[in-house]
């Protein structure tokens, strides 16, 4: 039998799960998480974790809503017969903290259709709390029709209205095009503890529009001392999610 938690018991799950994960050698270092799209959901739901938070001025959201408003878990983008492209209802699984789970598409409006006359952008964020200040680093996969790519903090600038983006963020990665697989997004910042904010921005050249994110489970970078071999040798400072190796004389 398959049993079947609400989403908000998973959420809880992995945030303890994130509290007690911690480095073997340093149990004050505790995990924080991202969580990707359509988290805990299914095509038809609404994402209140990531919210749609900039458009092309063009564009009206659907039902009168405002900005930020809850992004729309959409069927798969009708492109490719990768990562289930074409299919109803399917999406790309991968794991958090072990355990399997699925991430959707998500968009502005509850179909992937375009949303203003090519080229624009939109943005996604989620909020996210970092638990000690430290430098971090981030690793998860994403694809978005037709490119993708991520900022930590910064501010959303629409001075081009068609194409709102990030300034004075710290991006993860690069800009991703081409859509028939998932980019793997690799970097580092440095955070403060705290509450900060994840931005995917989506680049579209017309057709059909959307977002797919996996989940990124982070830890700060500890800096330890790794000697060399016999006592009293000389060490160098290293930046790692590793610990202090004592040399054979302890």
């Amino acid at each position: 039998m398959t049993l079947h938690l609400p989403r908000s018991i998973r959420l809880l799950a992995v945030v303890v799960l994130g509290t007690l994960i911690c480095h073997p050698a340093h149990a004050q270092i505790t995990t924080g998480t991202i969580f990707g799209s359509g988290y805990g959901l299914s095509p038809g739901d609404r994402d209140s974790l990531w919210k749609i938070v900039a458009t092309p001025s063009s564009f009206t959201p659907p039902g009168g809503q405002t900005m930020p408003y809850d992004s729309y878990v959409t069927y798969s983008v009708p492109t490719s017969s990768f990562i289930g492209y074409g299919t109803p209802q399917t999406g790309v699984t991968g794991t958090l903290g072990g355990v399997p789970v699925t991430n959707y598409w998500i968009t502005p409006t509850p179909t992937t259709g375009q949303i203003a006359a090519p080229l624009y952008k939109w943005i996604a964020q989620q909020t996210f709390t970092v638990p000690q200040t430290g430098f971090y680093r981030f690793d998860f996969p994403a694809a978005g029709d037709n490119a993708i790519e991520f900022f930590l903090d910064g501010a959303i600038n629409t001075s081009n209205p068609s194409q709102p983006t990030i300034s004075g963020g710290q991006q993860i990665g690069g800009l991703a095009g081409g859509f028939g697989a998932m980019t793997t997004f690799t970097g580092g910042a440095e955070l403060s503890a705290g509450t900060h904010t994840a931005s995917m921005v989506l680049w579209d050249y017309g057709g059909e529009t959307g977002a797919i994110i996996g989940s990124s489970t982070f830890a700060p970078t500890v800096a330890y001392w790794a000697p060399s071999s016999g006592a009293g040798g000389n060490g160098t400072w290293n930046n790692s999610n590793s610990f202090w190796s004592p040399s054979s004389d302890g």
